[in-house]
């Protein structure tokens, strides 16, 4: 049983907004903009994951990340600019 479960604790919002970004739940249809941004070198420094060979590998993580939210382990989401050019990002919580 996961930590949160044990609390009684509800899963965190799926959307944060603010004035300049907005954090919201992945959604299986941003898999082509995350995998061009997994892909670039800058970044798969940072990143904690294997890099990732295509857009299906990366739908194939949203799919695991899913079912890791809805049980209570883990959250992810992805951030994006509220005005001008949309960027991707995760923030965790787990």
């Amino acid at each position: 049983m996961h930590f949160n479960t044990m609390l009684g604790m509800q899963h965190p919002p799926e959307q944060f907004l603010g004035s300049r970004v907005m954090l919201r739940r992945a959604k299986p249809e941003d898999s082509q903009a995350l995998f061009l941004i997994a892909s670039e070198p800058e970044v798969l420094q940072y990143m904690d994951w294997p890099a990732p060979s295509s857009a299906t590998d990366i739908l194939a993580r949203h799919e695991k990340d899913k079912a890791r939210w809805e049980n209570g382990a883990e959250y992810k989401w992805v951030i994006l600019k509220t005005r001008g050019q949309c960027s991707f990002s995760f923030i965790y919580r787990s």
